[in-house]
Order: structure tokens, then sequence, then C-alpha cells
């Protein structure tokens, strides 16, 4: 703990500041505090608090601890405070903690000031940087999530042998229900044939053995019924332990007709950055591109740094953008899946192209935002497009 620590003194009583005073002093922080004697004195410092910590006496003739602790939570939620008073009966004390006292401490254990006020002050900043970075590990597996359920790949996550995520495609194409999935062993879905193969396959990776990154097996879905899934997959470290990453398609059908015309083996990419559809996310109040796939940048002809400083207006036509405008008033309260048809697009170098848009609100870096799935129209469609 190494900057200034600003500290609130309710106290009335000129002997026990001036030994506040000298005690803080030692400290091995910096310490700073504003002392006030009176109920009024204290709510005027509390309209705009700025404290790191609040050292509070029981027995004031205008306030006591109790209703100080109150104004506390009421003005200054979440800042610790420390009841530090003369002789008070245990039920005093007791009641004091009820009502949101960090720490009690008796005058004459005055030793205990200094190291009393760093540790609950250390409690408050740890509790504030653990609760924002599960504020930000929320985000990230919404973003996840919200691209995944949108995939028509199997997308799974598991560690040891079960399974902590799945998607919707991995239910659809197995029968099972998510809460059954989730109390499965990973390989248990697969055929006989390959089982033990996925089943070692999968425990080494999470060992960081080297081993295939991908291959093809036969599942066993919930009615008995044999179907291929191409499957990929690579070691990651999920909420600090190890586990696995697999996205799969479902290859029954192309696998059939490789029996008799021996097609080349499907590929494919998957997650936004490898997604061979053009992908992005916009900001749904400013309109801007907040990040793109390598599939847009292709696809589009504008470098990553270039769409970066456009917004979604810039790549229609000028006469399709009073029909955005109109469909993104539209559907300003739909926060889930949006189909919104066919529209036009225009690449860098001018060219008009027919595209199909799907997408989806998230929240993405403090932006409430739009992630987008586009797929080309090689031939438009002939039905009319939702208005914007």
């Amino acid at each position: 703990m190494s900057t200034a620590l600003s500290i609130l003194l309710l106290e009335d009583d000129p002997s026990s500041i001036r030994l506040f005073d000298r005690k803080i002093q030692s400290a091995p922080v910096e310490m700073t505090a504003k002392d006030v004697r009176n109920k009024e004195a204290f709510l005027r410092e509390l309209e705009s608090p700025r404290f790191d910590c609040i050292v509070l006496d029981y027995t004031l003739p205008d306030i006591n601890g109790i209703e100080a602790l109150r104004l506390v939570k009421e003005h200054a939620p979440g800042t610790p405070t420390i009841i530090y008073t003369g002789s008070v009966g245990e039920e005093k004390a007791v009641e004091c903690m009820k009502e949101g006292a960090s720490e009690f401490l008796l005058k004459t254990n005055s030793i205990r000031l200094v190291p009393a006020i760093l540790s609950v002050v250390r409690q408050k900043r740890d509790r504030v940087a653990r609760e924002r970075a599960e504020e930000e590990k929320r985000q990230s597996d919404a973003r996840f999530s919200a691209l995944a359920e949108m995939s028509v790949a199997v997308i799974v996550i598991y560690q040891g042998e079960r399974f902590t995520y799945v998607n919707s495609a991995l239910k659809q194409i197995t029968g099972y229900t998510e809460d059954e999935l989730l109390h499965m062993k990973f390989w248990e879905l697969v055929h006989p044939d390959s089982r033990e193969m996925v089943h070692q396959r999968g425990l080494a990776r999470q060992r960081n053995e080297e081993v295939p990154t991908r291959y093809e097996f036969k599942i066993i879905t919930k009615d008995g019924k044999e179907r291929w899934v191409d499957f990929a997959a690579s070691a990651i470290q999920y909420e600090g332990i190890p586990a696995a990453l697999g996205i799969a398609f479902d290859v029954t059908d192309r696998k059939r007709i490789e029996e008799q015309l021996q097609a080349s083996e499907l590929r494919y990419r998957m997650l936004f950055k490898t997604n061979p559809h053009p992908m992005w996310l916009y900001d749904v109040d400013t309109l801007q591109f907040l990040e793109v796939n390598d599939a847009a940048i292709h696809f589009y002809g504008y470098s990553r740094e270039e769409f970066l400083s456009m917004s979604i207006k810039d790549i229609r036509p000028e006469e399709d953008v009073k029909d955005l405008m109109r469909h993104l008033q539209q559907a300003a309260e739909n926060d889930g899946f949006d189909e919104a048809g066919v529209w036009r697009h225009r690449k860098k170098n001018g060219k008009l192209v027919d595209v199909e848009i799907i997408s989806h609100t998230l929240e993405f870096s403090g932006h409430k935002a739009k992630m987008i799935l586009v797929t080309e129209i090689k031939k438009p469609k002939r039905a009319k497009k939702k208005k914007k």
C-alpha cells in the first residue's frame, strides 16, 4: 500500500485528537486526517465522500456510533469504518458490527489503531479489485457466449473429464439437454471405435502434451444414431485451471458424400477473428466500429485502422443511410438476435455487394454493442427487404 490515505475522524475530545494524530504519523504509509467534532460537520464531510477510512468515537453530545454508522451507510457506502472509543459494553460493540463497522477498537488499545486502518483499507481495495476483475470476466464470458451461440459449430470447454460449457449446437446434434451434458464425461458421447483415443488425447492436451489438434470421429446421439464430427481443440486456462476448448462441425452429410465422391476435407475457422464470414462489433450509440475480423478486412478492402475510424454508415451507399437509421430506431429495444435481412454494402473500391445481416446485442469494453455476422448474397433474394 504505497499511496497516501485520507481519514475522516469524528471525535470531540482534543486530547484524543492529538493522540490520534501522533499515532498516524508513525504509520508506515502517509496518512492525513480531517477531524470533525459534531454531527453537522460530519454530515458536511460525508456529502462529498473522498476518504479511504472513517474513524468514529462512539459517544458525542449530538450523535452516537450507531447513528454515525447509519449515516456512513447512507452517504458513503462501502467506506471502511472503525469504531475507536472508550469503554463500551459488549452489547453495543456487537450492535456496531451489525450496523457495518469494519473494526471495533478501545482507546486503551491504541497500539492496534494504525494496523487496523491499514487492514480495513487493504480489504476494501482488494474487494474492489476482485469485483472489477469479476466484472471484466463476466463481460468476456458474455462475448464468448454470444459468439458461441451464434455459431453453427459445436463449441465446448472441458476440464478433467467433464464438460464445463456446451453451446446450443451440441444440444441440437446430440439430443441431450444442457444439464445432461454437463453431468457427462466428455468422451462418453464418442463412438466405441474412437472413445479411448478421444479420452486419452483430451487428458493429454490438458497436461500440455503434444497431441493432434484436429481429427474426426463418430459420436452417439441420445437416440442411438451415429454422427460424424470434425473436431479441433487446444489447451487453455479456464478460471485458472487447465482445460481444453473444443470446436466441432457435424460432418455426417459430408462423410456420406465422401464415401461416394472422395470429397476433400471440410475446413473451417471458428469464433471471431478466424471466422470465414465478415464479422464486426459496433457501438449502438455512436455507430462506430469497435472491432472487425480478418474476413471483414479481406472482404471490404479496408485496413483494421481504417475500419476503426469509420461508422457503419460509411459502408452503405448514401441513398441507403436513411433506411438504415430507420431500421436501427425500430430495432432499438431488441436486445437479442435480429435477422435484419438483405442490404447493400459498399467496398473500399466502390463496388456494391448484397449481403445478409444477422446481429446480436452485447456489452463490449464498456459499450452497448451489436455483433454482426455478414453473408454475401451471390444471387440476391427476391423477398421484400425488411425496412430499416
